[in-house]
């Protein structure tokens, strides 16, 4: 299992870059299905767990990414930042490594009041591409 600690997000930065492409998602996709076998075995090879963390996951971080968008929108700082970091850990632990990332990037952010609607968006798209791509990675390690 890969942790925040190893060095994966080593200062993250919110780069506000107006010609983006729009895409989302890591070189290796939305999920890391490496980091998710390794959940899968340090959970004992228990994929009817592993689904169901999953699923816990998707249903607390869509409430995270809304509460994010709904405490930005309100110039809440301090529950903006809540939310990012647990979105940051959590995302982490599943291979969700864009979207831990840009919640990293958004929580460093904060600090110098520097976070912008476009930031916002970005971490609503990641999320999205990952709900939809962690249920079918998750598929693939099931037995055939």
């Amino acid at each position: 299992m890969v942790w925040i600690d190893d060095g994966l997000l080593e200062q993250p930065t919110v780069i506000h870059d107006d010609a983006s492409d729009g895409d989302s998602t890591s070189a290796a996709g939305p999920v890391d299905e490496a980091c998710l076998r390794d959940l899968a075995q340090d959970l004992g090879g228990d994929l009817e767990e592993l689904h169901a963390l999953v699923t816990i996951y998707l249903d607390q971080s869509a409430t995270r990414v809304k509460s994010a968008r709904s405490a930005w929108a309100g110039g809440d700082a301090k529950g903006l930042q809540y939310v990012l970091h647990d979105l940051k850990s959590s995302s982490a632990m599943f291979g969700v490594f864009h979207v831990s990332r840009l919640a990293a990037g958004l929580e460093n952010a904060i600090r110098h009041g520097d976070v912008l609607e476009k930031d916002i968006r970005a971490l609503e798209t990641a999320f999205s591409e990952a709900a939809v791509a962690l249920p079918a990675a998750c598929a693939r390690l099931s037995p055939a």
